[in-house]
C-alpha cells in the first residue's frame, strides 16, 4: 500500500514495471534538481543588489547551460532505451490467453487448454462482500500462475477498448480485427485491478479487469475444475 494518501504510483508487481518505476524516480530526481536550481537563481537575482547589467557575455555560463542539458538527456536516454527494450522484447510464453473486449465486459480464452472460455462482468453493488472493491471487482477473475511467463493476445469484438493493469505497467488497445500481444509475469500471489482505458460507450466506466495470481499448483487444480 502506498503512503502519502496514494498520490504516487502503485506498488509494482513485475520486473518490467519495477524498471519503469526506477526510471520514473530517476527522471523525477533531475526534474526536482532543475526546479530547485532555477528557483535559487531567480531568488538570487531578485534579491541581489549587484546586477550584472553591463556584462556583455559570459562564455563559461553559456558553455555550461549548453552542455548540462546534453549530459542530462544522455544520462536519461540509456536507461530509457533499456526499459523500452525490456517492454518490447518477445519472450517464449509458458501460457497464452486471448483477451477479447466487448461492450461492456471482457472475455478470456485459455488457448493452451480446451473449453476454458468465460466472460467477466463487473460485480454489482448488491452482490459485493466485505473483501471486494466497488466498481473494480468482477464475477470471474483472470487467473494466472505467478512466476510464469504469460502472453496476452488482445483484441475486440465491437469498438476500441483498452486493456490496462497499472500495477504491471500494462496498457494495450483492443482493436477490432487486430491482434496485439503483451507479456507479463506476476512475481507473487496477488489480486490486481484494472479498467478499460478507452472510452467505449455509455458503460465504459463499468468494465473492470480483475487479475488473480496464484501458485502453479493451485492453477492446475483450477484448470481441472473447468
Amino acid at each position: 500500500m502506498n503512503p502519502w494518501l496514494g498520490i504516487f504510483l502503485n506498488d509494482m508487481m513485475s520486473s518490467t514495471s519495477e524498471y519503469l518505476l526506477i526510471l520514473h524516480e530517476f527522471a523525477m530526481s533531475f526534474i526536482a534538481g532543475i526546479t530547485l536550481m532555477v528557483l535559487f537563481m531567480f531568488t538570487s537575482i531578485f534579491f541581489s543588489k549587484k546586477l550584472a547589467l553591463k556584462t556583455p557575455h559570459a562564455n563559461l555560463m553559456e558553455f555550461l547551460w549548453t552542455l548540462s542539458p546534453m549530459v542530462i538527456l544522455l544520462s536519461m536516454a540509456f536507461p530509457t532505451i533499456k526499459v523500452l527494450y525490456c517492454n518490447e522484447d518477445s519472450h517464449w510464453p509458458d501460457l497464452t490467453i486471448k483477451v477479447m473486449g466487448a461492450q461492456w465486459f471482457w472475455n478470456y480464452e485459455y488457448s493452451d487448454f480446451e473449453n476454458i472460455n468465460f466472460d467477466s462482468y463487473m460485480t454489482q453493488e448488491t452482490d459485493l462482500d466485505s473483501s471486494q472493491t466497488r466498481l473494480l471487482d468482477s464475477d470471474n477473475h483472470l487467473i494466472l500462475p505467478y512466476k510464469i511467463m504469460t502472453r496476452l493476445i488482445v483484441s475486440s469484438n465491437d469498438v476500441i477498448h483498452s486493456f490496462s493493469l497499472p500495477q504491471f505497467s500494462l496498457k494495450m488497445d483492443a482493436t477490432p480485427g487486430r491482434l496485439s500481444q503483451i507479456f507479463m509475469m506476476p512475481k507473487k500471489p496477488l489480486i490486481s485491478y484494472g479498467q478499460c482505458s478507452e472510452i467505449c460507450g455509455v458503460n465504459h466506466s463499468f468494465m473492470p479487469i480483475c487479475l488473480e495470481s496464484i501458485s502453479i499448483f493451485d492453477f492446475i487444480s483450477w484448470v481441472k475444475t473447468k
